[in-house]
């Protein structure tokens, strides 16, 4: 964030200078997995990000194996990317390690935009760089800020979900960023089982094991809902007369992206513009290792020390009665990174 700008003075948290390194983060639209034209829209202006709740994934079948005999066996990789065509809809596709049966898999995807360095045609507020906040047409797709806080993970079957603050939030209308500062776990977001509904974030130690201790971490949960005008402070209205900025809710401040492709496991990684790192729960990559009895099946998530990230597993699955598979990969797709600086004071 830069030093001009215009001060917003918070109660909780740390003050933030309102610049145009500061936009509103947009829910454009929510969809399962795979390839496909979602039919939603990016408006022109707008940077965006598809958040998978699974990123990366493996999909397995029953395999009748000529010198060891039947059992369950890797048939696909699945490694989630996307793209907008010449409309600016957003397409799923098959990332670069995708192979085999990898059509579908376990996710869910949230089309994240946000307006950047738009200029203000003679009204509204202007920041060096532009004003994020004047192009948004459509109001109803502003996901202000709606919960910033401490949350605490604990060893049980249940994960965290933003439900926890408020039952009308879910992962399927919420966009969740976490920092943490304790290098020894990994924190990653997942179902106990596949046709669960419910997903929830959990914590793991290096090695994918669910923690059996308690987890403290920082949460910043933004949330589609219609911008409430406080009673005192600054409101920024659209070109429509509606608000899509009040002073009293938190906004989306300099998101960085960054790629994990040609980072190795348990390398931490100093995040570019960013002092200490937040980040979506999602998978980057995957591990199988299956002989002709039994193996492991791992997820890669991401693991903090509180100003550097790095790939670490998660969501370690033990199976039984298998054929010989093999499998290792972090994704090149980028992920989006907050700075837990703008939102909490240390």
């Amino acid at each position: 964030m830069s030093n001009f700008g215009l001060k917003i003075i918070n109660q909780n948290g740390p003050d933030t200078m309102l610049d145009s390194s500061c936009t509103m983060c947009c829910i454009l639209g929510i969809c399962d997995s795979y390839p496909k034209k979602t039919g939603i829209y990016v408006p022109y202006g707008y940077e965006y990000y598809v958040h998978y709740t699974n990123g990366c994934d493996f999909n397995f079948k029953y395999i009748e194996d000529a010198d060891t005999g039947p059992g369950t066996g890797l048939s696909g990789v699945c490694d989630a990317a996307s793209y907008l065509d010449e409309n600016r809809q957003v397409i799923l596709t098959k990332g670069e390690h995708s192979c085999g049966e990898s059509d579908y898999y376990d996710t869910l995807c949230i089309v994240i935009g946000y307006p950047l360095h738009s200029p203000v045609n003679g009204m509204g507020i202007s920041f060096t760089g532009g004003n994020n906040f004047f192009s948004i047409n459509d109001a109803s797709l502003c996901a202000p800020v709606v919960f910033k806080g401490e949350v605490t993970l604990l060893p049980d079957n249940n994960g965290w979900s933003p439900e926890s603050i408020n039952p009308l939030l879910n992962f399927k209308n919420s966009v969740v960023f976490v920092y943490c500062d304790n290098p020894n776990i990994s924190i990653g977001i997942f179902r106990l089982r596949r046709y669960d509904q419910n997903r929830g974030i959990y914590a793991f130690d290096a090695n994918g094991n669910a923690y059996k201790n308690k987890v403290k971490i920082k949460v910043v949960v933004f949330s589609k809902q219609l911008i409430k005008k406080s009673q005192y402070g600054l409101q920024i209205f659209n070109n429509n007369g509606n608000p899509v900025y009040d002073s009293s809710s938190g906004v989306l401040i300099n998101p960085q992206m960054y790629s994990f492709g040609r980072i190795r496991m348990r390398q931490f990684v100093a995040i570019p513009d960013i002092k200490r790192p937040m980040f979506i729960p999602t998978s980057i990559g995957g591990s199988v290792d299956l002989d002709h009895y039994s193996g492991d099946v791992k997820l890669v998530g991401l693991s903090s020390n509180g100003f550097c990230l790095a790939p670490s597993f998660t969501c370690l699955n033990y199976l039984k009665w298998t054929v010989r598979s093999k499998a290792f990969f972090i994704s090149g797709r980028p992920i989006m990174v907050l700075d837990a600086e703008n939102y909490f004071k240390f």
